[in-house]
């Protein structure tokens, strides 16, 4: 028999007014809703900085990927489980999703597989 783990996981959506919104998805023990929050925002400023027409995001997940009682298996019923539940919030036109603190592309992958299982095949549901 396994442990029972709960996970917190948060997407702060900043703003959208320059496009769709786009920011990096941490895992990190320590995080929290008002530390996203924060990055959401650095988000928004930093695609406007650089004239790119998408607002900023951010997200996260309290999970501990380098712990030894972390397997891939539990990363990745993580990830699907969170794209279960923000499936409805995310995509290319409304706010993409990328790497970030802790995530990879086998991460992005995850995401992109489970969205697509909601709404046909989508790879730029990610970056």
């Amino acid at each position: 028999a396994g442990d029972l783990r709960t996970f917190h996981g948060y997407r702060v959506q900043h703003n959208m007014a320059r496009g769709p919104m786009k920011g990096g998805l941490r895992y990190h023990p320590d995080v929290d809703l008002d530390e996203v929050r924060a990055l959401a925002s650095l988000m928004t400023w930093k695609t406007a900085v650089v004239d790119v027409p998408y607002g900023g995001a951010k997200g996260g997940i309290d999970c501990d990927p380098r712990s030894p009682s972390t397997s891939q298996r539990d990363l990745e019923n993580i990830t699907r489980t969170f794209v279960d539940r923000l499936q409805v919030f995310i995509g290319p036109n409304q706010d993409i999703p990328a790497p970030d603190v802790n995530t990879n592309a086998q991460v992005m992958a995850w995401i992109m597989d489970e969205y697509s299982k909601f709404h046909g095949f989508t790879p730029a549901v990610v970056t």
